[in-house]
C-alpha cells in the first residue's frame, strides 16, 4: 500500500463569537449603572439612536422596544397558584496605628468565568467583607443576614443603630442576630462592624492579648480619657496614673475608624433592578423590572428613511446601514438581556417563596445550574445575569446571588462546602508541605501567596483554615523541623 501526503477535506462546526456577541454578553452581565454608561456611549457614536426619557415608543417596531417598564411576570402564573449610630466620641479620637488599606482590582478581559470573577481582587469595603463572609460564613441563613447586615455600615465601619431592624426583616431571631455580628466582627479590617467607639478598640485589644482586667475597665470609661481624668482611671482601674499614661498610648495606636481608608463609592448603594410584590389577596408575588434601571432605547426609524432616501454616495449609505445594524443589535440586546433577568428572578422567587413568606430560616438551597435548567438557560448566562443585578422584596434588598447555595455565588456548591473555600484550603495545604526547612511560611506570607494568585484572603482566615486541617502553627513547624533534623543527622 502506497504512503505519503495526502490532502483531505474534513468539514466541522464551530461558533465564532462576533464582537457584538462579545458586548452583548458583558452587556448582560453589567450592573444598571454600567450599563447605561455604556448606553450613552453608544448614543454618541450613533446619530439614529435616542434615549427615551419620556418613555414614546411610537418610533419603534414592537418586537424591538426595549422598554421595561411595563414588563412584569406573574409568579403565580408561572408556577401554578402559590400561597401566598455611631459613637459620638469616634469624632474625637484620632488614633495612628495600623491601618487598613484599599484594594485595587485589576483589569480582566476575561469575563466568561464566573467562579474567577467573583475572587478578583476586591478595591471597595464591601467587597472586602463580601469576600470574607463568603469564606466565613458556611450555613446559609447566617450568610444572608451578614449581607444583609453590611447594608448598616457607615463610613467608619461601624454599625449604624438602625442594624436591628435586620432581625424582623429577615424573620431571626436577636440572638441569631448577635451570633453573627460577634462572627462579623472578627473579620478585616479589626473593629469593623463594631456598634460604638469602645467595642471598636476592645476588638483590636482582644486581637493583641491586651485586654485585662484594667484595660477592660478603661473601655467602660472611655470619657475619663477625654477629660484627662487620670487620676480617677487610676482608682476605678486600680493602676498608677503612669500606667494609665501607658496604656492611652496603647489605645492611640489603634485604629478608631477601621474603614476610613476603603474606597465609599455611591455605586455601591445600588438601585433594585427587579421589584418582587405581594399580589392582592395574598395568592402569589408579581416580579417587575424596575424602570428607573433599565434604560429605553429608542431607534429614528422614520429619520433613518428619511436620510437614506437622500444619500446617493455608496460610501455615506454603507455607514447609514452600519448605524442602522448597530442601533437594531442594541434594542435587541436591552431587550434580551431583559428578558434574561426577569426569568432569573421569577424563578428565585418560586424557589424561595418560604423565605419571602417565613424568614431566613426558610431559605432554600439552590444553584446556577438548577435555576438555569428551569429557565432553560446556559448556566454561564444566568451567573451573568446574578452578578451584580439586585431585587427588591418584602423581606428587603437583595443581590441575586445572595440566594444561591454556593457562598461566592459562584457555580455549584457540593458536599456543602464552598467552592473557593476548598480551594484556598487545598492551596495552604500545598504550600505548607512544599515548604523549605529554612523557610517555614507564616500565616501572612502564606496570605500573600494566595494573593499572587488572585485571591484576597485575610491571615485569621488563613489561621482558621489552617486549624481547621489540624495543621501546626509556623513556629510549630519550624520547631519540629529543627528536633527532626537535629535527629536525623
Amino acid at each position: 500500500m502506497k504512503q505519503g501526503p495526502q490532502l483531505q477535506l474534513r468539514q466541522s462546526q464551530q461558533m465564532a463569537m462576533t464582537p457584538q456577541l462579545q458586548q452583548s454578553l458583558k452587556m448582560l452581565q453589567m450592573n444598571s449603572v454600567d450599563l447605561m454608561q455604556a448606553v450613552m456611549e453608544e448614543i454618541e457614536q450613533n446619530p439614529l439612536l435616542g434615549l427615551d426619557e419620556a418613555g414614546d415608543t411610537q418610533q419603534q417596531e414592537p418586537e424591538h422596544d426595549s422598554s421595561t417598564s411595563e414588563k412584569s411576570e406573574d409568579v403565580s402564573e408561572l408556577s401554578g397558584a402559590l400561597p401566598e449610630q455611631q459613637d459620638q466620641n469616634v469624632d474625637a479620637w484620632e488614633g495612628g496605628g495600623e491601618e487598613a488599606q484599599p484594594y485595587h482590582t485589576r483589569d480582566n478581559d476575561d469575563d466568561s468565568d464566573f467562579i474567577n470573577q467573583t475572587v478578583a481582587k476586591p478595591h471597595s469595603l464591601k467587597e472586602h467583607l463580601e469576600q470574607q463572609i463568603a469564606l466565613d460564613f458556611e450555613d446559609a441563613a447566617e450568610r444572608l443576614i451578614a449581607l444583609q447586615l453590611m447594608d448598616y455600615i457607615e463610613p467608619s465601619g461601624y454599625l449604624s443603630p438602625e442594624h436591628t431592624i435586620v432581625s424582623k426583616q429577615l424573620g431571626c431571631t436577636d440572638e441569631a442576630l448577635e451570633k453573627v455580628i460577634l462572627q462579623l466582627q472578627k473579620m478585616d479590617p479589626l473593629g469593623i462592624f463594631a456598634r460604638s467607639l469602645a467595642e471598636c478598640l476592645t476588638i483590636q485589644l482582644r486581637e493583641r492579648d491586651r485586654l485585662d482586667p484594667a484595660m477592660q475597665i478603661m473601655m467602660e470609661n472611655l470619657e475619663l480619657i477625654a477629660q484627662a481624668d487620670f487620676k480617677k482611671l487610676s482608682k476605678l482601674c486600680g493602676v498608677g496614673e503612669e500606667d494609665i499614661r501607658e496604656m492611652c498610648q496603647e489605645l492611640r495606636a489603634l485604629n478608631p475608624k477601621p474603614a476610613q481608608h476603603f474606597e465609599h463609592s455611591a455605586t455601591e448603594n445600588w438601585q433594585p433592578d427587579v421589584l418582587v410584590r405581594r399580589i392582592g389577596g395574598g395568592t402569589g408575588y408579581r416580579v417587575e423590572l424596575n424602570p428607573d434601571t433599565m434604560p429605553r432605547v429608542l431607534f429614528h426609524r422614520a429619520y433613518y428613511a428619511e436620510i437614506t432616501g437622500k444619500t446617493k454616495d455608496k460610501t455615506e449609505r454603507k455607514t447609514l446601514t452600519e448605524y442602522a445594524q448597530s442601533a437594531n443589535w442594541l434594542v435587541r440586546s436591552l431587550e434580551q438581556r431583559a428578558q434574561s433577568i426577569l426569568k432569573v428572578a421569577s424563578e428565585i422567587v418560586v424557589m424561595q417563596e418560604e423565605f419571602l413568606e417565613k424568614g431566613v430560616y426558610y431559605l432554600k438551597p439552590m444553584t446556577l445550574k438548577a435555576v438555569a435548567e428551569r429557565v432553560e438557560l446556559h448556566e454561564s448566562t444566568v451567573g451573568r445575569v446574578v452578578s451584580g443585578k439586585y431585587m427588591s422584596t418584602p423581606k428587603g434588598v437583595f443581590e441575586f446571588r445572595y440566594f444561591f447555595s454556593s457562598a461566592v455565588g459562584a457555580g455549584d456548591a457540593t458536599n456543602g462546602e464552598d467552592l473557593s473555600s476548598r480551594a484556598i484550603k487545598q492551596l495552604i495545604k500545598e504550600l505548607i508541605e512544599n515548604e523549605a526547612a529554612n523557610n517555614i511560611l507564616s500565616d501572612d506570607a502564606i496570605a500573600g501567596l494566595i494573593k499572587d494568585k488572585g485571591m484576597e484572603v485575610a491571615r485569621r482566615t488563613i489561621a482558621k483554615y489552617r486549624e481547621s486541617m489540624n495543621i501546626a502553627s509556623s513556629s510549630e513547624r519550624r520547631r519540629a523541623k529543627k528536633i527532626h533534623s537535629a535527629t536525623s543527622g
